[in-house]
C-alpha cells in the first residue's frame, strides 16, 4: 500500500502545470524533492507524498495609501504588496496587475484605492472616486475637518481649507519698534516729520518724549508748573491751557473743565491713513494739517515734528540773567525770584510766599506739588495747576 501511495504522489507532482501561460514540472520521489507552484485556483508546496496549499500572507486593512507600509499599495483587499513579476511576491501570491495576489479562477484583482477621505491624501489634496486629486492654490477649497489637513497658512472653516485672516500687525506701540506707532492695528511712522508719535501711556513714548494729551511730546513743549504758562493760563496734564471759572469763561472751541479750558474734541482718526490730503496727520484722534515750521500754522497753533497743533507751549521769558531784573536769576528760562526763606518771598509778594526746594519764590501749590503730571495722579483725576482733580 505504501509503495501505491507513493507512485500516486510521484503521479500528481510529475504532472505539467500550467500557471498562467508556464509550464512547471515537479519531479522526485521523497520531501528532499519539494517543489511549489501555483495555479488558477491557489498555490501550493508538493513533495514525493503529495501537495499542500499555501495560503497567502493576511493583508492589513487600509483606508489609503498612506496607512500602508512601504512597498505596497492599498486595494478593497488590504495593503497588498507591488511587484514587477511573480519571483518578487510572497508564497502564495503571484504578479498581477503589478499587485501581488492570491491565484483566482478568473484572474481578478482587487480594486486600488489611493483614498477613502482627505486625510488619506495629505495637504494640498483630497480624495475624489478614491483617487488623490489636487485642491486649493487655485483650484477647488480642499475640504476638511481639522485644520492639520489644510496647507501652511490656511485653517479649516466650515469644512473647507480656507486662508488664515491676516491678524493685527501690532495691538501697542512698543510691537512697532522706534519712529513707528501702532495706529489702526497697523505700524505707522511717526516723529520727525511724520506727526508725533500716539500713545496711552508714557511707556508708549521713545527717548525724553511725554506722552500729553495722546500725543508724545519733547519736554521742552511741556509745563510742568502754572508760573510756565504766562497770566490767565494754567498747566493742565502738562499744557498751558486757559484757565476758566464763573467770571472767565472758554472760547467756543473748548470747554470748561475743573478749571481749565479743555478743546472740544473733533472729529476722530484712528491713523494718518484715515485722513485726507489737506490735513494728512492725525493727532489725539484729529486730522491736522501737515507743517515744516511754525509759520505755516497760523496763529495760536505750532508745528508738533511735522503736525499743526494747538500751541499750549509753556512761555519761557529768559535765556540770560541779563533778561531778569536784579533781584531775579533766570531759572530754566524763567525769570525767577531767589529765596532762602519764604520771609523773602511774602515781602516781594504774598502770592509768591515760599520758597520752593529749588531755592525759588513759588505758590503753594508749586512749592509743594501734589502733582507735576497727570501719571502722578490716580483714580481718574489728571494734574490741574500741580493739584489731582
Amino acid at each position: 500500500m505504501r509503495g501505491t501511495n507513493r507512485n500516486a504522489g510521484r503521479a500528481i507532482v510529475a504532472a505539467t502545470v500550467t500557471l498562467f501561460g508556464a509550464a512547471v514540472f515537479a519531479t522526485g520521489c521523497g520531501a528532499e524533492d519539494a517543489s511549489y507552484y501555483c495555479d488558477g485556483a491557489g498555490c501550493y508546496e508538493c513533495d514525493g507524498y503529495g501537495c499542500a496549499t499555501v495560503k497567502p500572507p493576511a493583508a492589513a486593512a487600509c483606508t489609503g495609501n498612506l496607512s500602508c507600509p512601504a512597498g505596497t499599495v492599498c486595494t478593497e483587499a488590504g495593503c497588498l504588496k507591488t511587484c514587477s513579476d511573480s519571483a518578487s511576491c510572497d508564497r502564495g501570491t503571484v504578479c498581477k496587475a503589478s499587485v501581488c495576489v492570491a491565484p483566482t479562477p478568473d484572474g481578478t484583482v482587487p480594486p486600488t484605492k489611493e483614498c477613502t477621505n482627505a486625510v488619506d491624501c495629505g495637504k494640498g489634496k483630497t480624495c475624489t472616486e478614491k483617487k488623490c486629486v489636487a485642491c486649493g492654490n487655485g483650484a477647488a477649497a480642499c475640504p476638511c475637518t481639522d485644520s492639520a489637513q489644510c496647507a501652511t497658512g490656511e485653517q479649516c472653516t466650515a469644512g473647507a481649507c480656507a486662508a488664515i485672516p491676516p491678524g493685527p500687525e501690532c495691538t501697542k506701540p512698543a510691537d512697532c519698534g522706534a519712529g513707528k506707532t501702532c495706529a489702526a492695528s497697523k505700524c505707522e511712522a511717526c516723529g520727525g516729520a511724520n506727526g508725533p508719535c500716539r500713545c496711552a501711556t508714557q511707556t508708549d513714548c521713545s527717548g525724553a518724549d511725554v506722552c500729553i494729551a495722546g500725543a508724545c511730546t519733547p519736554p521742552a513743549s511741556v509745563c510742568k508748573y502754572s508760573s510756565e504758562c504766562g497770566p490767565g493760563s494754567i498747566c493742565t496734564d502738562g499744557r498751558c491751557l486757559a484757565g476758566c471759572d464763573e467770571t472767565h469763561a472758554c472760547g467756543a472751541d473748548a470747554t470748561c473743565v475743573k478749571g481749565a479750558c479743555e478743546p472740544k474734541p473733533t472729529a476722530g482718526c484712528t491713523s494718518n491713513a484715515s485722513c485726507p490730503t489737506s490735513a494728512p496727520r492725525c493727532v489725539s484722534g484729529a486730522c491736522v494739517p501737515a507743517c515744516t515750521d511754525d509759520a505755516t500754522c497760523g496763529a495760536g497753533n505750532y508745528c508738533n515734528q511735522g503736525a499743526c497743533v494747538l500751541d499750549t507751549r509753556p512761555k519761557p521769558n529768559c535765556t540770560s540773567q541779563a533778561q531778569c531784573n536784579a533781584n531775579q536769576a533766570c531759572v530754566t528760562g524763567y525769570c525767577k525770584y531767589r529765596c532762602v526763606n519764604a520771609d523773602e518771598c511774602r515781602t516781594i509778594d504774598a502770592r509768591i510766599g515760599y520758597c520752593a526746594a529749588d531755592g525759588v519764590c513759588r505758590t503753594l501749590a508749586e512749592a509743594t506739588p501734589e502733582c507735576t503730571k497727570a501719571s502722578d495722579c490716580t483714580g481718574g483725576k489728571t494734574c490741574v495747576g500741580n493739584v489731582c482733580k
